[in-house]
């Protein structure tokens, strides 16, 4: 859905506005191991003294392997993270937003948007959607999505990071 949720920086940012990107959405739960892994927590270490998933690495080490080379810092591309669940698993505050942001130093990064989800957000089907990626082309149509190990969506590695560079 076209979700206008308040970012990182304090700004009201609606997905549809990244129309003409093509948008890595993932639905983050803070307390959520990969999650902490995925954004980094392997190099800066975890955020709100939370464990990571051993064995993971951030998403923009394996992003340019899977991708054929490309950052996620390409400006064609926006990378978004929906924070669905804060630390107290109600739904996360645009300041817990701003700390996740800085302290994964993703809030100096113009294509990067660190979005606080709101109480309507809350969910078994939320909750499901965690860890995940979800793959929306230029036209904001949604191209593929994978969430966890029992995902019947695109396997992330070999389906939805490997389609980035043929959406561009």
């Amino acid at each position: 859905p076209n979700l206008t949720l308040y970012d990182h920086r304090g700004q009201l940012v609606s997905l549809a506005s990244l129309r003409g990107k093509v948008i890595l959405l993932e639905p983050v739960g803070m307390t959520c191991e990969a999650c902490q892994s995925l954004s980094g927590a392997g190099k800066v270490g975890c955020f709100g003294h939370q464990p990571a998933q051993t064995g993971v690495d951030a998403l923009e080490d394996y992003f340019p392997r899977y991708t054929g080379g490309l950052s996620l810092s390409d400006p064609r591309i926006a990378y978004v993270q929906v924070l669905l669940y804060g630390l107290d698993l109600h739904a996360p505050s645009a300041a817990d937003a701003k700390a996740w942001a800085h302290h994964f130093n993703f809030d100096e990064r113009p294509n990067v948007f660190v979005l606080a989800g709101t109480p309507e957000l809350i969910g078994p089907a939320s909750f499901a959607m965690i860890p995940g990626f979800q793959l929306i082309d230029k036209n904001f149509v949604l191209r593929a999505w994978w969430h966890g190990e029992t995902s019947t969506g695109a396997d992330l590695w070999s389906k939805l990071l490997p389609m980035v560079p043929q959406l561009l």
